[in-house]
This record gives C-alpha cells, sequence and structure tokens, in this order.
C-alpha cells in the first residue's frame, strides 16, 4: 500500500522495534524501552472496564479505530463502515482515547517487550514484560487495520515470530520509565 511521511512505522519485526528504542535512548539520554503486554492493554483500554475501547456497535468503531472496513478486500469487513482507509490510516486520523493516545486498538499491531506465552497465567503481577527464556515469538496487541472489530477486544492478543516483518505490525515506545 502506498505510504507517506505520515504514517507510522509498519512492517517492523520485533529486532527492528527493538533497536529503534535502544537508539532512541541514546539519541536522547532518556530510558526508551517496548512496553509490556500489560501496560499496552492498559494504555488501550485507558480506564474503561468492557470487552472494547470503543462504542461496541459498528458505527462506534468506525469513528474510533481502523479495522477492516466496507472498502476493504476482507470477507470479515466491517460492511456498515467505511472510513476512507481500507489499509494503513496517517497518524492522528482517528481520535485519541481517554488517555489521549492515538491508534493504541486498530490500524497496527504493536509489539510488547515480552516473550510470547499462549496464556497470561505467567504474568507479571506487577506489569513488566515476560522475557526470560528462548523468546522465538513476541507479543502483540492492539489489531490492526485488516482485522476483524472482534480482534479489537481490549484484551485481545497473538504471538508471532520475532523476525517477522508485516505490513500491519508497528510498535510505540515507553520513554523515562
Amino acid at each position: 500500500f502506498a505510504v507517506s511521511d505520515d504514517m507510522p512505522a509498519a512492517c517492523v519485526n520485533w529486532q527492528d522495534a527493538e533497536a529503534y528504542a535502544q537508539w532512541l535512548g541514546k539519541t536522547t539520554g532518556q530510558k526508551v524501552r517496548l512496553p509490556s503486554e500489560a501496560e499496552l492493554e492498559y494504555a488501550i483500554r485507558a480506564g474503561r472496564t468492557d470487552d472494547y475501547p470503543f462504542d461496541d456497535t459498528a458505527a462506534g468503531a468506525c469513528a474510533a479505530v481502523n479495522a477492516a472496513d466496507a472498502s476493504s478486500r476482507f470477507a470479515w469487513r466491517n460492511k456498515a463502515c467505511d472510513d476512507g482507509y481500507p489499509e494503513l490510516a496517517p497518524a492522528g486520523h482517528f481520535p485519541p482515547n481517554a488517555y489521549g493516545l492515538l491508534a493504541v486498538t486498530g490500524n497496527l499491531w504493536e509489539w510488547a517487550a515480552d516473550c510470547w506465552a499462549p496464556s497470561l497465567n505467567e504474568a507479571r503481577a506487577n506489569g513488566a514484560a515476560r522475557t526470560g527464556g528462548a523468546c522465538e515469538s513476541r507479543a502483540l496487541r492492539g489489531g490492526s487495520w485488516d482485522d476483524p472489530v472482534k480482534n479489537l477486544r481490549s484484551a485481545y492478543r497473538v504471538g508471532i515470530p520475532a523476525t517477522r516483518r508485516q505490513a500491519n505490525v508497528g510498535f510505540r515506545v515507553v520513554i523515562g520509565q
């Protein structure tokens, strides 16, 4: 798909995202890292306790996030919605959540610092990332432009190989902690 300078970084693997965080930390002199799964879910929820971080309707999803809509090529698209972006949307196109964060849900899956585990049973109580073990796969949160609305639930998570680059995967960083 076409990209411009106002698009978020996509097609990056976990190592790319981690390298960027390390580079940014050295450049700014601040601590910079990828967020944990728990931190991403907290940011996605933005104080909400229901299943979705937006009004749980087709129109509510369309107004708040970039997911597979009527203009997309996917069979699972939200046919009641056309946000004008069948693929990646530019940064700032959708409104911020209650915490002032942009596109924490939809648009791009975001890499977490955590190693992938199929269950959250061993998640750390303090919200820190699980980084022990081989970590061939890493966790992703938030859903993307090619996902059905059901994949944009606040608690929805997937894992993919850390070396994989996909058009629907990006990242964000935490600065100063």
